[in-house]
């Protein structure tokens, strides 16, 4: 072998190995987050970087793990992104300067886990959340823009019947996560459930359980409807 193609090989090994080698602790220092987005110390190489934990606005997401993703790149979320908790998701990651960009989001997690988290009282059902965003844009730590739907599936609490699905077309509002539920499942559950960057929940919604141990379930913990079918579930936390 000549030295000018040993010299070629040691390149092309070297730049192979480079994504593979070179720390992820060095990247916090070549790299800015946008505001309001914070971490702890980064481990593993560019092909696959993890740290125990990311703070954004308020919430932290546990062991999470960031690779390269050729499928995001031309769409301006090159980092294939995955959390373990609070839930299990992955998704496609971007942004730069104050903006955060997602898209292909996978998460689920359930209810009950989740409850206390927001702060949402609970009504003895228990259920598991799966969310699906086709695209997301976070500006300065606050929703500017979203399209997706959240699904409460496999509904379940002592002597309850079998339910149906709940679904939640999820949108921006001024700055906040909305989700708008409208009353097409078992419960006729329908109403809007504000979230805030801080992490305040704000639900106003109405449910018209069918006569029967759901029925009763409501009245336990909501009292009696005042038009003796419709409860008003109205929270703030």
């Amino acid at each position: 072998m000549t030295v000018k193609r040993a010299l070629l090989a040691f390149g092309l090994a070297f730049l192979i190995a480079l994504p593979l080698t070179f720390p992820a602790s060095l990247i916090s220092r070549l790299v800015s987050l946008p505001e309001g987005i914070a971490h702890a110390p980064l481990s593993g190489s560019l092909f696959k970087v993890h740290t125990d934990w990311v703070q954004v606005s308020g919430i932290r997401l546990k062991g999470v793990s960031a690779s390269p993703s050729l499928a995001g790149l031309f769409a301006g979320t090159p980092l294939a992104l995955q959390v373990s908790a609070p839930v299990a998701a992955e998704g496609r990651l971007g942004g730069s300067g104050s903006g955060l960009k997602l898209s292909a989001v996978d998460a689920r997690s359930q209810f009950e886990s989740l409850r206390p988290l927001l702060g949402l009282p609970g009504l003895g059902i228990d259920a598991s959340i799966a969310v699906d965003i086709d695209t997301a844009k976070l500006l300065d730590g606050r929703c500017a823009e979203l399209a997706g739907e959240l699904i409460l599936s496999a509904l379940e609490g002592q002597g309850l019947p079998e339910l149906s699905d709940i679904r939640g077309t999820l949108s921006c509002d001024k700055g906040n996560l909305l989700i708008s539920v409208a009353p097409d499942n078992t419960l006729r559950l329908s109403g809007t459930a504000t979230l805030t960057p801080q992490g305040r929940a704000d639900v106003d919604m109405t449910a018209e359980p069918p006569p029967g141990p759901l029925f009763e379930l409501f009245v336990d913990f909501l009292g009696q409807p005042r038009d003796g079918k419709r409860f008003q579930i109205r929270f703030r936390s």
